[in-house]
């Protein structure tokens, strides 16, 4: 069922043009809305589009059996939905919470808030768009696409012991990179990650893992064991785009990965 919230400022970056990700060649348009799907703009308030402040962070499902269920930064929600020609009714209620800050609490409720709204959708590109009882676009959703683990991956946050999702140190980045041979390449933040892995569909163990070089120190230290240790409890994987999401065998999330952008060299034209 819906749930009544009060406005919360400051939860998105406002984005005037939000589309989708378009390919050169022709798309397959949904017919529809069942499906699992990655936000990609929505409108909590009335107030104009935004993006997540996480790609592929905030997702939902609409089953078969009219269920729905997602998850944001802050946990899970599930509830049902209904159908008919390009009429959609949302029941959105949250089932659990993950420890997260102000912002991440205010775009989960933002988001329940924009759903609770929808009242009809429409295909767009390979994605589908939301809309409320005025025809003002609320929701734009992506397919979730298979993809490979293989690749370097920024870490952008990790499971604590205490459930918590905590970024890195500011001045002590984090990466893993998972070759084709099999082998699992990166930084804990101060020293380098070894190791291998192995994965087959959804599933995906890392391990044995080990750091190489100098013992780290202080904050540093701290952090790298918590890297390691939620590494070691990864059970599955699932990317959307350019963000992977490392789970355990709760199917919650360990740790949260972006695609590395290689920054190009500059050179210097000759006189």
């Amino acid at each position: 069922m819906p749930i009544a919230v009060s406005a919360q400022d400051e939860f998105l970056e406002p984005s005037p043009e939000p589309s989708l990700t378009s390919s050169p060649e022709p798309v397959e348009l949904a017919t529809s809305p069942a499906g699992t799907w990655t936000v990609v703009g929505f409108d909590a308030w009335g107030e104009g589009l935004g993006e997540p402040r996480s790609a592929g962070e905030l997702t939902i499902t609409l089953l078969d059996d009219g269920q729905l269920e997602g998850e944001t930064g802050c946990g899970r929600f599930n509830g049902g939905w209904s159908t008919e020609d390009d009429e959609l009714f949302l029941g959105v209620a949250p089932t659990g919470n993950l420890g997260c800050g102000e912002k991440k609490a205010a775009e989960a409720i933002g988001l329940s808030t924009a759903l609770a709204a929808i009242v009809s959708w429409r295909p767009a590109g390979g994605g589908i768009e939301l809309s409320d009882e005025a025809g003002n676009l609320r929701v734009i959703l992506a397919p979730i696409t298979a993809g490979e683990p293989e690749g370097t991956w920024d870490v952008q946050r990790y499971r604590r012991p205490n459930g918590q999702l905590t970024e890195p140190l500011p001045d002590s980045p984090m990466s893993v990179a998972l070759t084709l041979a099999g082998a699992v390449e990166g930084s804990t933040g101060c020293r380098l990650l070894l190791g291998e892995y192995r994965y087959d569909g959804a599933g995906i163990t890392l391990g044995p893992l080990e750091a190489e070089g100098k013992p780290c120190e202080g904050p540093e230290r701290k952090a790298e064991r918590q890297l390691l240790a939620a590494l070691g409890e990864v059970v599955y994987w699932e990317q959307s785009g350019d963000a992977m999401s490392l789970r355990d065998g709760f199917d919650e999330p360990l740790v949260e990965l972006t695609r590395t952008v290689e920054t190009p060299i500059a050179v210097e034209a000759e006189e």
